[in-house]
């Protein structure tokens, strides 16, 4: 190896460590808050405005504004300072006083705390157009002068008196650090030839193997994709976060699980809710927390790459820049990519990226087929992975895998046909292409199968149990199962068990008794939620109520521990069953689902109207909302996510002219798609029927086969995905939104774009051949 070669790889292994040195030190931002008690004399309302600076000046980009109503009251107002090395203070407390009288002004960060009280105030900050009017120990009056720009700036610096970072200890990892940098120093002074060769010979095999798939030439194809996404990036920077840190079965949940993983403390302490969800999207923010890279910032990338994924799957089918281009921009600026629930710390998002990276890959695959398995290996392990992170992300991705089977057995049975070769008078397939063939195409389902276990065995260890997701467990879904099928003389639409079931249950089962002074208190919140009031537990509550119960009754100290609880509660009860002390229902329960006939009209129903919501894209709001929590939480999900949260004192219309413009923009475009996305709609429905005749017609023998079922795969994910939110609107809460349904629109997109593009080149062919026969005539 040259000497040249020998630095270059020095200096990135180099590199890299010094990164991974830096990132180890787990800095941690410490929000500076400001509390502050003044009664204002103004009789209308008014605006209280917090400066802060680190530098030398005041700039009216570094503030904070919350309106007010004096009322003729002390007004307390709280507010946390974005991130930053804040070093001065300023305090404007109003534009439209005379007189205001200060009881107390709170600087927290922290378990520090700073507290100045009447001429206490006067000591630590200067007085600029207000003087003194009269002051005790407990208050001080102030009188502005005549000009009305009146201000209170701190004296001191801040981040002198206030340790605003944490660093955590973590000398063992940088030394290992040390010590892998330093073995791999010496590797390269003793073996650098073979590393070169080896290094060499990787590089050929890839670009010989998956140049199709990850390889990107700067063309002005490329570039143009490039600057298309860029353009995406620019216009969803004026989105902030929509931090709603309260909401402990969501937001708050997945940033509490990212912060244990990141700590190296797994999934953290167990209680009912550590294992209720999947821990993929916990972990995709434990890792954006530890590269320093903005949560959102990563998830529009994600879109964005699934984006590309899909377009280069149809690179078979879908001939000419033009085309690609146009269906590249069409997927990434779809409106749900940019729906103010894109703003929150949710899964959803994440999950709608990572199902279209997997049905892309499985497509990619099938309309690879007859080439050579070694050729599309890129997409089988891009495929197995996404599939992985997908299946652990929401409770509901097993809805994919029937399609995803379809497609790999239509993949495998093409390819076993192409690959028989002639055994005297007969065609049989050899046994080595045979196994070779089935293990490619199952390989996805073999890494999912091999990463479920991997987080089942770590939870073992952890908690005691070889589960993956509690809620999916047999023990849970039988206990809930029994509960939702008991009789009830009052049957509600949207409560899977009423109050009358619950306590026919109480009478026959001795577990589920331990609940009912849980179940049935006040302060269980969950019995709040029903619309006309009373003791009932609408829908989406109904397992929530259940597992928080359990855990007030001790049930949930440990997994095991919970696992037998939930075994005798549903044994109890199905045992009620069989001797008769209970009636049972005829519905149907899975997970936290449960099928009742009578569900069947009001979801048809409910279906129309989501087809129309889903056709124009109604109810887009591109504008984060204010957030919800208190601000030490708040100040928990800025440092995990590496964004600064939005509007934190409630005024959401706090924007830049620049963020005006993009939010307008983004506004315009979801114009756009509402305008024309029902004639491409139409257009490709008609497209897909006149295949589909043609298909049949042919016996499936059609060469356009391949294109047929991959239109009837895409249609069918985003028409189950439409029945069970149309089935969860009905029977548990209204979930008709883009949040929910965004899983529906990228996939009906890609049909209609796909079908589209076949339809006008079914249009040219028959155009030139009217043409052809009209010259021969």
């Amino acid at each position: 190896m040259k000497i040249n070669q020998k630095i270059i790889l020095i200096s990135f292994i180099g590199g890299i460590s010094v990164f991974l040195f830096w990132k180890t030190y787990n800095i941690t931002y410490h929000p500076i808050i400001i509390d502050i008690e003044f009664q204002a004399n103004a009789l209308i309302d008014d605006h209280f405005q917090l400066f802060y600076s680190e530098g030398r000046y005041f700039d009216e980009t570094l503030s904070v504004k919350e309106a007010y109503s004096p009322n003729g009251g002390f007004v307390h107002l709280t507010t946390m300072l974005p991130s930053g090395n804040v070093t001065r203070l300023r305090i404007d407390p109003g534009n439209k006083i005379d007189t205001i009288q200060i009881h107390a002004i709170n600087i927290k960060s922290n378990n520090q705390i700073l507290s100045f009280k009447g001429t206490q105030i006067l000591s630590h900050f200067d007085l600029i157009n207000l003087r003194v009017l009269n002051s005790s120990d407990s208050s001080i009056q102030l009188v502005q002068n005549q000009s009305r720009d009146i201000q209170l700036i701190y004296k001191q610096k801040l981040n002198e008196n206030f340790d605003l970072y944490a660093t955590q200890n973590t000398s063992h990892l940088q030394i290992f650090i040390l010590f892998v940098t330093g073995f791999l120093f010496l590797m390269i002074i003793l073996f650098s030839k073979q590393i070169l060769v080896l290094l060499t010979k990787l590089r050929q095999w890839y670009q010989n193997k998956y140049h199709g798939l990850l390889h990107i030439c700067l063309s002005n194809y490329s570039i143009t994709l490039l600057a298309i996404l860029g353009i995406k990036l620019i216009l969803v920077s004026a989105q902030q976060m929509t931090c709603y840190s309260a909401f402990g079965h969501d937001d708050g949940l997945f940033v509490k699980l990212a912060y244990s993983l990141s700590a190296g403390n797994w999934l953290g302490a167990y209680n009912n809710l550590t294992l209720a969800k999947g821990m993929v999207y916990p972990a995709f923010i434990a890792l954006n927390s530890f590269f320093g890279i903005s949560l959102f910032l990563s998830q529009h990338l994600l879109f964005g790459l699934s984006c590309y994924l899909m377009l280069r799957a149809f690179y078979p089918i879908i001939k000419g820049n033009y085309w690609r281009i146009l269906f590249f921009s069409v997927l990434l600026f779809n409106p749900v990519s940019s729906d103010w629930f894109t703003t929150r710390v949710l899964r959803d998002y994440f999950f709608l990226s990572i199902s279209i990276i997997v049905v892309a890959s499985f497509i990619a695959v099938y309309l690879r087929r007859q080439q050579n398995p070694r050729s599309y290996l890129g997409w089988v392990l891009v495929a197995g992975i996404s599939l992985f992170l997908q299946q652990n992300t929401r409770e509901e991705g097993f809805m994919f895998l029937p399609f995803l089977a379809w497609m790999s057995l239509l993949s495998l049975l093409v390819f076993l046909k192409k690959q028989k070769v002639v055994y005297g008078s007969e065609y049989k397939t050899s046994k080595k292409v045979f196994v070779k063939g089935v293990f490619i195409i199952v390989l996805p389902y073999l890494i999912l199968i091999g990463g479920n276990l991997t987080i089942a065995t770590i939870n073992y260890f952890s908690y005691g149990a070889f589960i993956r997701n509690e809620i999916k467990t047999e023990a849970f879904t039988k206990a809930y199962a029994a509960l939702t099928q008991v009789e009830s003389d009052k049957w509600l639409i949207d409560v899977p068990y009423t109050t009358e079931s619950r306590m026919k249950a109480y009478r026959v089962s001795s577990a589920f008794a331990e609940l009912e002074p849980f179940m049935e208190s006040e302060e269980n919140g969950f019995l709040k939620g029903y619309p006309s009031g009373g003791k009932e537990i609408v829908g989406a509550f109904s397992i929530w109520s259940i597992r928080y119960a359990a855990e007030e009754a001790g049930y949930h100290d440990n997994l095991p521990q919970s696992q037998q609880f939930y075994y005798r509660m549903a044994g109890e009860l199905n045992t009620a069953f069989e001797n008769g002390d209970l009636q049972k229902n005829t519905n149907f329960s899975m997970f936290s689902f449960t099928w009742d006939s009578r569900y069947a009209q009001p979801t048809m129903n409910k279906i129309i109207d989501i087809i129309k919501h889903i056709a124009f894209f109604e109810n887009y709001h591109p504008k984060p909302l204010a957030n919800f929590g208190n601000l030490e939480s708040i100040s928990l999900f800025q440092n995990m996510t590496n964004t600064p949260a939005a509007h934190l004192t409630g005024n959401i219309n706090n924007y830049t002219p620049a963020s005006i413009v993009k939010i307008f923009l983004l506004k315009a475009i979801q114009w756009i798609y509402a305008v024309f996305h029902p004639l491409l709609w139409l257009l490709s429905i008609l497209s897909f029927l006149a295949l589909s005749v043609r298909i049949i017609k042919n016996g499936f023998k059609d060469k356009l086969v391949g294109l047929w079922w991959i239109g009837s795969l895409l249609f069918a994910i985003a028409a189950t995905r439409v029945f069970l939110i149309a089935f969860i609107s009905v029977s548990q809460w209204d979930a008709v939104n883009m949040q929910y349904l965004s899983i529906s629109y990228p996939f009906l997109l890609t049909f209609e774009i796909l079908y589209l593009y076949t339809l006008v080149n079914m249009l040219k062919v028959t155009s030139i051949l009217r043409t052809k026969k009209k010259d021969d005539d």
